[in-house]
């Protein structure tokens, strides 16, 4: 039965993609694509690869600031590497997935530290966000008349969630007494998945969490710079196809999708969904028509590209740059 709910969860998440990347695909004309093909600047394609690189970097070391030097930080940047490569192709679950267990089986790091260095990041990104999207809402109000109720509902909750997450992180030893308490109460400790719950929460809020000025100094300025980059890469992508844009529509539309990225909704580097709400985003700020949705297939484009490069140059312990070095060796 639970093999048949995943199926089906993931089946429409397929469906819903492909729907979604279908209704922009059917707004691109061959008029577009060829304009859009000439304007393709190489010099602005390269400089968002090295944006996009310099987040996964900057991701890493936030990870690192919480795991610690139980592993070198060039074996974590390549796990996080892999991570990303692997969520933005696949799944987000998938990235997650296979970060947490290759810090256990090939690192002997618990699980519990890997699970509690992916919250941890999404509490910064969480706080991030939620002051990326006030400021940028605040510059760009009178041009999403259409939006003022779902952004502010949206501010809102970022709010919430991060008032409730900061709760939950300092009195995580409390909840865990209340918790054990309600379940011996109603006999749930009875329950297999409960169990298993419930031991593995007891065990992250265990762990100790580095307090220090430093360390969240540090955690705070690797989680503004991983935004940062990441903002650098969409403008990039925007200057790859010769968009003259604003920087402020992009900050408010990237911080008001990478929301999305909190929760492992998406497919395939959510394809369908990132694309289409960019198209209706974006139309907010006037760019629309054939021209824009050639563009915004482009960004996707310009997406698979940058992690397939990072893919065969970086990450591959046999990729295309350890094969060239290597012949040159030889010869």
């Amino acid at each position: 039965m639970e093999f048949n709910k995943h199926l089906i969860w993931q089946i429409l998440k397929l469906a819903t993609a492909f729907s979604l990347i279908a209704a922009v695909i059917s707004e691109v004309n061959v008029e577009s694509m060829a304009m859009l093909w000439q304007r393709i600047s190489v010099p602005w394609f390269v400089l968002s690869i090295i944006a996009f690189y310099a987040a996964l970097w900057s991701m890493a070391r936030r990870y690192w600031v919480v795991i610690g030097t139980r592993i070198s930080f060039n074996d974590l940047l390549q796990i996080v590497l892999y991570q990303n490569i692997m969520g933005n192709l696949i799944t987000t679950a998938a990235g997650a997935a296979w970060y947490v267990g290759i810090l256990r089986n090939k690192h002997n790091i618990q699980v519990t530290n890997g699970l509690l260095s992916l919250l941890l990041a999404r509490f910064g990104d969480l706080l991030i966000l939620l002051v990326s999207l006030s400021f940028a809402t605040l510059v760009v109000w009178r041009q999403i008349p259409t939006l003022h109720l779902v952004v502010t509902i949206a501010i809102f909750l970022l709010i919430a969630a991060a008032l409730i997450s900061l709760l939950i992180l300092v009195l995580r030893r409390q909840l865990v007494e209340i918790v054990d308490r309600i379940l011996d109460k109603f006999n749930l400790h009875q329950k297999a998945f409960v169990r298993r719950i419930f031991t593995a929460f007891t065990a992250i809020s265990n762990q100790e969490i580095a307090e220090s000025r430093l360390c969240i100094g540090a955690f705070t300025g690797y989680s503004v710079l991983t935004l940062g980059t990441m903002l650098i890469f969409a403008y990039s992508c925007f200057q790859v196809f010769g968009v003259r844009i604003d920087i402020w529509p992009v900050i408010f539309v990237v911080s008001l999708t990478q929301i999305m990225t909190l929760v492992p909704i998406q497919i395939f580097g959510g394809l369908g969904l990132y694309d289409f709400t960019y198209l209706y985003l974006y139309g907010l700020f006037g760019f629309g028509g054939p021209e824009f949705a050639a563009v915004i297939l482009g960004f996707r484009f310009c997406f698979y590209l940058t992690n397939l490069v990072l893919l065969g140059f970086i990450v591959l312990p046999r990729g295309l740059v350890a094969r060239l070095l290597s012949r040159k060796q030889i010869s």
